[in-house]
């Protein structure tokens, strides 16, 4: 009749995608999930519950509301059709001394000291969470790949994506789930490479996978 997706991100819950078959909304489904959703969220001890939802839609906005969830910022969808010829110069303007390794080319012994240095980026950004789990997932289920950003031994910022075919992306399209910079380097220059990469590599992953 319906399902929702809670995850632990560290010590912040997230909920989302919450799904009900239309023959059967309008008949609290969806609240008894999302009940169910804290519950879990209770469990594990979480520290913040989160979600995104619509905030166009009084209905979303009014259904969640009455869960004690506030809207803290608008969400912008954005998409943008992708010319090869624009992304290429772009992944090639890093500046010296950076770098950029996918998390799946790394040999497993490396790995969990990834994972430790993607936590301290995310840590920085809110006290106790981290995605290191999802690092994981999408890495061990092959649905995309994690871009790690580096200066010297320091990871600086990351992109999580999934690609199409077995992912949450779309069909056709490239989906960033999380991408992250440490405040300490919060430069435009590297958003904007971490997202070029991110389009170079969907062909790299797809390629080997």
């Amino acid at each position: 009749m319906g399902a929702a997706v809670a995850v632990m991100w560290g010590t912040l819950g997230l909920i989302g995608p919450v799904a009900v078959l239309p023959n059967y909304q309008n008949q609290d489904i969806g609240q008894q999930l999302v009940a169910a959703c804290q519950g879990f969220f209770d469990e594990n001890k979480a520290v913040m519950h989160g979600l995104v939802t619509y905030p166009h839609s009084p209905k979303h906005l009014t259904f969640y509301g009455k869960f004690g969830y506030r809207p803290r910022g608008l969400v912008a969808i954005t998409f943008k059709v992708l010319d090869r010829r624009e992304i290429v110069p772009a992944a090639r303007a890093v500046r010296p001394g950076l770098t950029v390794r996918r998390y799946s080319s790394l040999e497993e012994a490396k790995k969990k000291a990834a994972i430790i240095k993607v936590h301290r980026v995310t840590n920085a950004l809110w006290r106790g969470m981290d995605v290191g789990k999802e690092v994981e997932i999408v890495d061990g289920l092959a649905l995309g790949d994690t871009l790690l950003l580096e200066k010297g031994r320091e990871v600086i910022g990351f992109a999580i994506y999934h690609t199409p075919g077995v992912s949450e992306a779309p069909h056709g399209s490239l989906y960033v789930k999380y991408l992250a910079i440490d405040p300490r380097h919060r430069k435009p220059e590297h958003l904007h490479f971490l997202l070029a990469l991110s389009r170079t590599s969907r062909t790299r992953r797809s390629s080997s996978a």
